[in-house]
């Protein structure tokens, strides 16, 4: 049988584009800077990049404080990554344009669930504000 050969999809959302190392979470929570758009918050950490992750990996944290039920919890979080992945390429383009690699973790901070919307819009507009800020690794 022949191996596929890894076809990179525009819109995809692939293992390496995802914050799943634990040291990484750890270094954006301790000394990541912030930035807040309702319903979302986002901390971020600006590195040099490396040969061996994306340029742009992702987290996304809806508390179970807020949201007892993991259907309402996993609902948001399907909308988050939705929103991101459809909207990704403001923050690789400008990843690739500063030679610079991020680490961003999305939090949700509403009380209640809202539309996709609402969601897509915040995250785009964090991005934005991403991308027009002068961060140095």
């Amino acid at each position: 049988m022949h191996k596929k050969q890894a076809v990179k999809k525009p819109y995809g959302f692939p293992k390496s584009e995802r914050l799943c190392s634990k040291k990484s979470i750890e270094q954006v929570f301790a000394s990541g800077q912030s930035i807040f758009t309702y319903p979302i918050k986002a901390l971020f950490y600006v590195s040099k990049p490396s040969p061996s992750t994306a340029c742009c990996q992702a987290l996304f944290v809806v508390p179970k404080r807020k949201f007892k039920r993991a259907v309402s919890r996993n609902a948001i979080r399907r909308k988050m990554r939705e929103a991101y992945r459809l909207n990704k390429q403001i923050l690789t383009q400008w990843c690739l344009e500063s030679n610079v690699e991020v680490k961003i973790v999305f939090l949700y901070v509403a009380s209640d669930l809202l539309e996709f919307v609402q969601i897509q819009e915040s995250i785009i507009k964090i991005m934005q504000q991403l991308a027009q800020k002068d961060v140095k690794p």
